[in-house]
């Protein structure tokens, strides 16, 4: 039974204002149950009473829940509010607008009565009753000397700092002469010398793809230090954004530092130049600086704090815009659980104990830890192993052991969290390897020629004790029978990381095997698999003259990884200076057995090269006595 309300009754049924009767549960695990008709910003307390054949038990302490806290006035320092799904009228606040009317008043929402007021009479300033994702919306058409909104009764002062949201859907720009259409702003933009401004810019300019901020003689070209015009997606994407913007240090009479904010995103943050900007009211959709600084597109709410909102608060008003007009961003329900990241703590043998910080959400939550040889991400399903939900009443840090751990095994582990608001997961795991024999890899050999190579392999993890590796190879292949391998080369101790040793005395034309082999305190372990690699042969049958590019896979090619940064020309005829080089990340692989059992260079068919310089001696060139043969094998 759940027993709930805005106090906590205590193992007394009678002491609690509500109560939900679960049922029979039949199995261990998570109970929910859903309750409706809560008050927003209120805090309740519950407890879960359970009975059986053995008695009846209480949860030591009383969880709460706060359900999503309705008004950004909860949060101190709010300004001025202007929403459009509440306050908008067709004259002095009286009656209401209606879809299509045009706008003369929108009411501060802030409890300040700071109202804006339409500037001008043209009528392109409007009520649409379902424009931004269903939600009413004041509309604005950025038409020559057309109307805007001020607040005649606000303005921010030079010592002001602020937090600004505002919700925004640009429409395109039509109107060109000021490049300044500006969203809102307080103090006269020109020049960037109001206090601040949000702003897109006219169509030659670059049109709503820019969009950026200015003020305190902080005046930047283009606009576009939330969004450019010559990135995709912007701010001309024709959906709505929570832009935010703060100003801090302008308290203390400084110049003051503008930090933008994108959908959630840190964008740019700037120093002004002035601690004494020009002031004036607060306008939204346009200015008192041109007739053509008009803005086209929709506003929901326009949000203006006289403080820098802590990084919480911040995500706090920026969850509830994102939420309510259903757009896109990285704002966070502020009542899931939240976490830190995860540390490993202790490792033995057979167990790894890790800790995670529980850094806000409604409490209790039920913490479990995942882990496993395969990353399962943040689905459930796919992790080998979960502990049992750890019950967390407190913020801090919740610790969880993993058991029946194999030694010398590589595991991937993860948080996930659960409480009134869902399951929430870290936002990253952990990798750690128990103690245990070294974990240790064969390769891809490099720098194959006609009689030498380079044996690679990766010594993957050490579980912290010395290792020392060896490289055996031979004609045939020995697998993991030390005596069955014709040679082995000792490497000696090594870090984890890449290991290699250069192999002399091969014969041409000949397939040849090598694996890795590493051990330490805890025992000796073999690479899963031998690989097998061809030397190079001669061809004399290969006709010399007139070659001027001869690029062969199995021989003059280096690597890393597989991944191929260098092919050396073999027409040797012409000086070999034609050599194949990769540029970049888009590189071919080697593939040691690709054609027939031979080594060849893989190309992905999407973005991979390698480049040929164009010497004197490759001259590929076309025109009057020009003829050239290029023959390949793939």
């Amino acid at each position: 039974t759940l027993y709930w309300g805005a106090a906590d009754g205590g193992d007394n049924p009678a002491a609690w204002a509500h109560t939900n009767i679960v049922g029979a549960v039949s199995a261990h695990g998570m109970i929910g149950v859903p309750v409706t008709g809560l008050t927003p910003g209120q805090t309740l307390y519950y407890r879960f009473k359970s009975e059986n054949s053995h008695g009846t038990v209480w949860t030591d302490t009383a969880g709460t829940v706060t359900p999503w806290r309705d008004e950004p006035s909860d949060i101190a320092g709010l300004q001025l509010w202007l929403r459009a799904d509440d306050g908008v009228f067709a004259d002095s606040g009286i009656t209401s607008a209606t879809n299509g009317a045009p706008v003369i008043q929108w009411n501060d929402a802030s409890g300040n009565a700071r109202h804006a007021a339409r500037v001008g009479s043209v009528g392109n300033l409007t009520y649409a009753a379902n424009a931004l994702n269903g939600l009413p919306a004041v509309t604005v058409t950025d038409r020559d000397g057309g109307d805007y909104l001020n607040t005649p009764a606000y303005q921010v002062a030079d010592t002001d700092n602020l937090t600004v949201f505002a919700v925004s859907r640009a429409a395109p720009q039509t109107l060109n002469g000021s490049a300044i259409h500006p969203l809102v702003g307080s103090g006269s933009p020109g020049s960037g010398k109001g206090a601040f401004c949000i702003s897109t810019m006219r169509p030659n300019a670059g049109g709503p793809g820019n969009l950026g901020f200015f003020g305190r003689n902080y005046n930047p070209f283009p606009y576009d230090d939330f969004t450019s015009n010559s990135a995709s997606p912007n701010f001309g994407d024709g959906l709505g954004h929570v832009i935010a913007l703060q100003l801090a240090g302008a308290d203390t009479g400084g110049i003051g530092t503008f930090t933008g904010y994108y959908d959630g995103t840190f964008t740019a943050t700037h120093d002004g130049s002035t601690s004494d900007p020009l002031n004036g009211p607060v306008e939204i959709g346009g200015s008192s600086y041109g007739t053509s600084a008009r803005y086209a597109g929709a506003f929901g709410d326009v949000l203006i704090y006289n403080r820098v909102l802590s990084a919480e608060e911040r995500n706090r008003v920026g969850w509830y815009l994102q939420t309510k007009y259903g757009l896109a961003g990285v704002y966070r329900n502020p009542f899931a659980v939240a976490f830190g990241t995860p540390v490993l703590t202790a490792l033995a043998g057979t167990s790894a104990t890790l800790a995670v910080e529980v850094t806000g959400g409604d409490l209790p939550a039920g913490v479990i830890l995942h882990w496993g040889e395969t990353d399962g991400g943040t689905d459930a399903g796919a992790w080998a192993q979960s502990s049992a939900p750890a019950n967390v009443g407190a913020l801090g840090t919740a610790s969880i052991t993993a058991e029946s751990l194999l030694p010398g095994t590589i595991y991937h582990a993860r948080f996930s969290g659960t409480n009134s608001q869902g399951v929430v997961w870290s936002d990253s795991g952990i990798t750690f390897v128990t103690p245990g024999p070294p974990i240790i890899a064969t390769g891809i050999p490099n720098q194959v020629d006609f009689n030498t190579a380079v044996l690679e392999g990766t010594l993957v993890a050490t579980s912290g004790a010395p290792a020392s590796v060896w490289v055996y190879w031979g004609a045939t292949d020995g697998g993991e029978v030390a005596g069955s391998w014709e040679h082995a080369v000792a490497l000696g101790e090594k870090e984890a990381g890449q290991v290699w040793t250069e192999i002399a005395g091969l014969a041409e034309n000949t397939s040849y095997f090598y694996r890795l082999f590493a051990s330490n305190s805890f025992g000796g372990r073999w690479a899963t698999a031998s690989v097998r690699f061809t030397t190079a042969f001669d061809a004399p049958g290969v006709r010399r003259d007139g070659l001027v590019l001869w690029l062969r896979a199995d021989t003059g090619v280096q690597h890393s990884n597989g991944w191929v940064h260098a092919w050396a020309d073999q027409a040797t005829d012409v000086g070999g200076a034609n050599d194949a080089t990769a540029a970049g990340n888009a590189r071919p692989l080697f593939v040691p057995e690709g054609i027939g059992g031979r080594a060849a260079i893989r190309f992905d068919g999407s973005n991979d090269f390698l480049a040929v310089p164009d010497n004197g001696a490759l001259d590929l060139g076309t025109g009057a006595g020009k003829s050239w043969t290029v023959l390949a094998v793939y």
